[in-house]
């Protein structure tokens, strides 16, 4: 998807380094609503009607044109469908979804103790953690109110760091504790004890199946499949937009 926007300024860089010119994309924003980006698909939408245009011309071709070279015709048919396939799949990329995360969450199983205020722990298993928060898995939620302000033990390096979080959710065996304001100093710990800790990645591709090229292929094909309904539902929901009409999209 970026590769049309950014083949000038990384040629130019090759060429001389002070040339090109890149901008830090944001990090941390959040999607509100379903939205299909046309600015950015603009140049791959005209390849998309060229393809189309190609395709169809392969109709004419086998049956008047080119009718004697028909395997030539029917090989350059091939291509053009997996181009259009390949162009599905980054059409795919400029439909965002909604996304209210602003940071992202690492699944991981790791020991945690929940400070009361009474002075007594609860000793739980993380389910995720991210730079906001955590998910605990617990058999006492009841002793936890939500909107509590506790504190929360992780170890690194066999040392014990704590950290200051608000309870946010509290549901059967789960506890979800959002980070209250840390220090800099704080922030570097909690990262030591999460993203930073020696284990925290070891099992990040357990489950993870071997690739296999057939369907590896079906899986892209499907992707490329799924940009086109994403295209076809915003183009039928800005339709529908405009004739005043509730936003349904017609693809379930």
């Amino acid at each position: 998807m970026l590769s049309w926007y950014i083949a000038l300024p990384t040629t130019l860089a090759l060429i001389n380094p002070r040339l090109g010119k890149f901008n830090v994309t944001t990090k941390g924003g959040l999607v509100e609503r379903d939205f299909f980006d046309w600015r950015i698909s603009a140049p791959y939408l005209v390849l998309v009607l060229l393809n189309v245009f190609g395709a169809l011309l392969a109709i004419p071709r086998l049956l008047f044109w080119n009718s004697f070279e028909a395997d030539t015709v029917v090989m350059n048919l091939l291509w053009t469908l997996f181009n259009l396939a390949l162009l599905g799949a980054v059409l795919g990329v400029a439909a965002e979804t909604r996304q209210l995360r602003t940071a992202p969450r690492v699944t991981k199983s790791m020991p945690v103790a929940l400070c009361l205020t009474d002075g007594t722990r609860i000793v739980c298993e993380s389910e995720d953690f991210s730079m906001h928060g955590l998910g605990l898995r617990t058999d006492a939620p009841q002793r936890v109110q939500r909107g509590g302000r506790l504190r929360v033990a992780l170890w690194v390096d066999n040392q014990e760091l704590s950290f200051p979080v608000e309870v946010a959710v509290v549901r059967t065996n789960h506890i979800g504790l959002r980070l209250c304001k840390l220090s800099i100093e704080e922030e570097k710990n909690y990262v030591r004890c999460t993203f930073a800790s020696p284990n925290a990645w070891n099992d990040w591709n357990r489950g993870t199946e071997a690739d296999q090229s057939l369907v590896s292929f079906a899986e892209w094909f499907s992707l490329g499949v799924t940009g086109y309904v994403r295209l076809l539902e915003s183009i039928y929901n800005g339709a529908s937009w405009r004739r005043g009409r509730p936003r349904r999209s017609p693809v379930r």
